[in-house]
């Protein structure tokens, strides 16, 4: 292959998520800092780049079928060892899937934290600036 044949490679989408991608960067490296060593989740548009920076800043990943259980894994993992734990979710009902295991988590006082992605926006809807 010739270098007429390389495509550079863009690190930020230019459509407004670059402020985004950075605030996922920094968090996920200062999680890391801070000693986070462990998540749990269930990937998705929503959460990609955080998932993917929890594991490449050394975070071990453990893939959940459903986010309840990724949720009720992470206050285990908090009861079983007393270190945080991150429970990975996507927007919509993928939050709304960890509900019950996040209110036991709360019940219990675990230290979880959960990340939510939610979907890229350019622009406020109509409705939403209406009266």
């Amino acid at each position: 292959m010739g270098a007429a044949n390389v495509v550079p490679h863009k690190p930020f989408i230019d459509d407004g998520t670059r402020d985004m991608t950075d605030l996922v960067s920094v968090l996920v490296r200062e999680l890391a800092r801070d000693g986070v060593r462990q998540a749990f989740g269930v990937v998705g548009a929503g959460n990609f780049l955080a998932v993917a920076g929890l594991i490449r800043h050394g975070v071990d990943y453990v893939a959940a079928r459903h986010e309840g259980g990724a949720m009720a894994m992470a206050d285990a993992y908090d009861r079983a060892t007393g270190e945080i734990a991150v429970c990975a979710t996507t927007h919509g009902a993928g939050l709304s899937n960890t509900a019950t295991a996040l209110s036991e988590a709360v019940k219990h006082r675990s230290s979880v934290i959960v990340i939510c992605g939610d979907a890229a926006m350019r622009r406020p809807a109509a409705h939403a600036l209406s009266t």
